[in-house]
C-alpha cells in the first residue's frame, strides 16, 4: 500500500490469501519460530490450527516485505495483554501488524508504529446477518440503505469495518459495539470509505473479494491508495 500525509509518506504492506495450506506448509510450518511451533502443536481443533497457521503466514509475508527480511522465523510474532499482536525482529523495532482470518481467508497488514492502522476481513454469510443487525443502529441502517449491495454484503462490510477499528485502537471487542457507530458511508469509488462519530481522526477503507469484505482502518487524513487488481478474487 501507499501511505502519504502531505509530504510524508509511510510504508505498509498487506498480504491476502484464499490457500487451504498444503501438508508441506503445514507440516514444519517452516515460517514459525520455535516458540510459534510449539504453541501451534498445542491446538487440538485442526480448524483453530489451520486460522493460526494461515494467519501467521500471511502476517510473515507482510513484515518479511515490510523489514526486507529474507528469513520469516527470525520475527517472532507475540501476544499482548489485550491479545494484539506484538512483533520482535533482532535488529528493527516499531514496527506492527494487524492479522484477521475468516474461514479460508487469511490476512495481515504491516505498517510502522507511528500510524496506526486496523485489518479486518470477514466471509459473507447470510445466516449470519440476523446477529449483525442486533449489533447496529438507526443511523446505521440508513448508511447501509445506500449501498449497492445484497443485505447480507452491506451487513458484512460495516462489521469489518468496526473490527478493523477496534484492532486498530487495540481495544478488539471487549469494547461496547456502539462506541464504534460509523457516521458516513460513501460507495462512490472503488473503496467504500467510512468515518466514525466517537473516533473523527480515523477512516475505513473497504472493498469486496469473491466471498468476503475486506476493511483497513487508517488515519482520517491519511492519502491511501491499493491495487485492487493485484488482490485474489478482487
Amino acid at each position: 500500500m501507499e501511505l502519504r500525509r502531505g509530504d510524508e509518506e509511510f510504508p505498509a504492506y498487506l498480504c491476502l490469501s484464499t490457500d487451504l495450506l498444503s501438508p508441506e506448509q503445514t507440516e514444519g510450518a517452516r515460517f514459525l519460530n520455535a516458540e510459534e511451533q510449539e504453541y501451534c502443536a498445542t491446538l487440538s481443533f485442526e480448524r483453530r490450527r489451520h486460522s493460526f497457521l494461515l494467519g501467521r503466514y500471511c502476517a510473515k509475508h507482510a513484515l518479511c516485505a515490510f523489514l526486507e527480511e529474507t528469513n520469516p522465523c527470525v520475527i517472532s510474532i507475540q501476544s499482548g495483554v489485550f491479545s494484539q499482536p506484538v512483533v520482535r525482529h533482532p535488529a528493527k523495532s516499531n514496527v506492527q501488524v494487524s492479522i484477521a482470518h475468516s474461514a479460508m481467508w487469511g490476512s495481515a497488514l504491516a505498517f510502522p508504529e507511528s500510524h496506526p492502522m486496523g485489518i479486518d476481513i470477514e466471509v459473507i454469510r447470510p445466516a449470519r446477518t440476523h446477529v449483525i443487525q442486533t449489533q447496529i443502529t438507526a443511523d446505521e441502517q440508513a448508511l447501509l440503505q445506500q449501498l449497492p449491495h445484497p443485505e447480507a454484503t452491506r451487513l458484512t462490510l460495516l462489521w469489518t469495518v468496526k473490527e478493523a477499528l477496534s484492532k486498530t485502537i487495540k481495544t478488539g471487542m471487549m469494547t461496547p459495539f456502539d462506541v464504534f457507530e460509523l457516521d458516513t458511508m460513501d460507495a462512490g469509488g472503488r473503496f467504500v470509505v467510512s468515518t466514525f462519530k466517537k473516533f473523527g481522526q480515523y477512516k475505513a477503507l473497504s472493498f469486496l473479494l469473491n466471498n468476503a469484505a475486506c476493511s483497513i482502518v487508517c488515519p482520517k487524513n491519511t492519502s491511501a491508495s491499493l491495487n485492487l487488481e493485484n488482490l485474489p478474487n478482487a
